[in-house]
């Protein structure tokens, strides 16, 4: 079946329009989703503010790759804040390598969240400690302020979400400290491991944009970084290349070379427009298609030639007879 004009113009401008998106896509570098807890989220429930209020007496260091950890050389010196994974779990490796600095005297600081998925993805991390990050039931108000006994420089810490922890009655004796809100649940747990400790936040609210805004909330983040000079920020588990949000990248801009790789995709498509279509006659004279103007001036000049010709041929065929009449004496010549 021989295709016609249209159909195959369409065809090629598909097959460039698929072969563009694999190679956008093939040039697209490992983008980050737009998560809550991120230091470069300036929303509401971002971090950006935590960062911002350390920059000023520490050393910050954000880590996105499994280098993040290798860097740190005096665990005694640094706290290590681990916000709610995003995308993936930790996993066995990464634990251990996470409890092995605290055991070293590292500060390992968790924040929980209310939403299940983050939750899960801590597990490895918080539970060998005793803990579980749970979520109060719908009914519950999802910002609760909690009276704090034993923390210095701290009266009411401000949770603004629905997270809390829940203790292994077994080890539930071995945490150095607890907060716990009016019913009797864990907000803030401290853990010792071996030399350091792990504080889990039941939720990461407290140190969010909002949450540091309250002044109680801005003092157990000075309680937990003072003394040490170095604080990590591990955000390895907010990388991602899901499906959707590279496509979001890409509507947003990803930069100049997907720019590049549009412009020479135009190029063929534009060389379509050149080709000769269907009934369009190439002149013997100047090579340039006859256009419907020269066809219609050609036809005029045809019948205009045919004109006398055809006026003669009707004269002679047809007999005529004329009578001449003088004109009356006197009349005008």
């Amino acid at each position: 079946m021989r295709l016609s004009s249209p159909v195959l113009a369409v065809l090629i401008a598909a097959a460039l329009l698929l072969v563009g998106t694999a190679l956008l896509q093939s040039t697209t570098t490992t983008v980050r989703s737009d998560p809550i807890a991120s230091v470069d989220n300036g929303g509401p429930r971002g971090l950006l503010l935590l960062r911002l209020a350390l920059d000023a007496d520490h050393v910050v260091t954000v880590g996105r790759d499994a280098a993040t950890l290798d860097a740190v050389t005096d665990p005694a010196d640094t706290v290590i804040v681990v916000p709610p994974p995003e995308q993936s779990a930790f996993n066995a490796q990464e634990t251990a390598r996470l409890r092995d600095l605290a055991a070293r005297g590292a500060r390992v600081v968790v924040g929980c969240d209310a939403e299940p998925a983050r939750r899960k993805r801590l597990r490895p991390l918080v539970e060998p400690s005793g803990l579980r990050c749970e979520t109060l039931a719908d009914t519950t108000p999802s910002s609760a302020s909690v009276d704090v006994i034993g923390i210095a420089g701290v009266r009411t810490l401000d949770v603004l979400d629905r997270g809390r922890l829940v203790l292994d009655e077994a080890r539930a004796g071995l945490l150095p400290w607890t907060v716990e809100d009016k019913d009797g649940r864990v907000v803030v747990a401290s853990a010792v491991v071996g030399r350091g400790e792990l504080v889990v936040l039941s939720s990461m609210s407290v140190f969010t944009n909002d949450g540091l805004r309250r002044a109680d909330n801005a003092a157990l983040l000075r309680m937990l970084v003072a003394g040490r000079g170095h604080v990590v920020v591990d955000e390895r588990h907010h990388v991602t290349r899901f499906d959707a949000v590279v496509a979001r990248a890409r509507l947003q801009g990803p930069g100049p070379r997907t720019a590049w790789l549009c412009a020479l995709l135009l190029v063929p498509l534009a060389l379509l427009s050149w080709a000769p279509r269907k009934g369009e006659l190439l002149d013997d004279d100047d090579g340039r298609a006859s256009s419907a103007a020269d066809r219609v001036a050609g036809l005029a000049a045809l019948l205009t030639r045919a004109a006398p010709t055809t006026a003669a041929t009707t004269t002679a065929s047809s007999t005529t007879t004329t009578t001449t009449t003088p004109p009356p004496a006197g009349a005008p010549r």
